[in-house]
């Protein structure tokens, strides 16, 4: 039907279309670790992703959406505040394997109860820690 207007119209000729190649190249790289933020005054779990723009509110709903590897760990930053279970004010943070805990500033940073329930590659800078369990599991 276009070929037949291109040919009524006078100057006009039909368009050429080339045809076009897209090439994508994929590469195999290490995933790097991820970074994800949480702000106990300002984040949010409910619309919050987890990123420096949109954090998370609570440390533990952050620890439970990650899950880090050898070949994928994770850093989670805090932003200054108190981190404790929302759930179960009794009981501690309980992180996971491969992950990091870094806070924005010693001394206004704090976790009261950290739970270390079976996790071995786990490190926490630049927070207070008030408590601290640990359970090994035997076997």
């Amino acid at each position: 039907m276009l070929s037949n207007f291109y040919s009524r119209v006078s100057g006009f000729s039909r368009p050429k279309v080339a045809p076009v190649v897209l090439i994508m190249c994929l590469s195999v790289l290490p995933v790097c670790a991820d970074d994800f933020y949480v702000d106990a005054y300002y984040g949010c779990d409910e619309t919050g992703d987890g990123s420096q723009a949109y954090p998370w509110q609570h440390l533990q709903f952050a620890l439970d959406a990650i899950e880090g590897s050898e070949d994928n760990p994770h850093t989670v930053h805090l932003a200054k505040g108190v981190y404790q279970r929302v759930d179960d004010i009794g009981s501690g943070i309980t992180p996971g394997d491969y992950i990091s805990i870094v806070g924005e500033c010693t001394n206004e940073t704090m976790i009261p109860l950290l739970w270390l329930r079976g996790v071995s590659e786990f490190s926490v800078t630049n927070v207070t820690i008030q408590k601290i369990a640990a359970h090994q599991y035997q076997e």
